[in-house]
């Protein structure tokens, strides 16, 4: 993967983050009801991406994924069940 989610060019990251411009890409309500200014939303979207994932939980989306299971605990299970 990418460092800076702005280089994984698949992501619409550069869109809604940086404000680029594409005729194939939409924003959501949810991303629209982060801001009323376009500005201040692309740096409350920023925010959202500034926390790392832990080595831990990383390594459980990627077992995960490979394994093409669910990712979660227990309680998930009985929710879905």
């Amino acid at each position: 993967m990418v460092e800076d989610p702005a280089d994984y060019i698949w992501s619409s990251y550069q869109i809604n983050a940086l404000g680029r411009k594409s005729e194939l890409c939409t924003h959501v309500p949810l991303y629209l009801a982060l801001w009323w200014d376009e500005l201040q939303r692309q740096a409350s979207y920023r925010k959202l991406f500034k926390c790392a994932v832990k080595e831990d939980l990383l390594n459980s989306i990627r077992r995960t994924i490979h394994s093409e299971m669910a990712l979660g605990n227990d309680k998930l299970k009985i929710t879905l069940y």
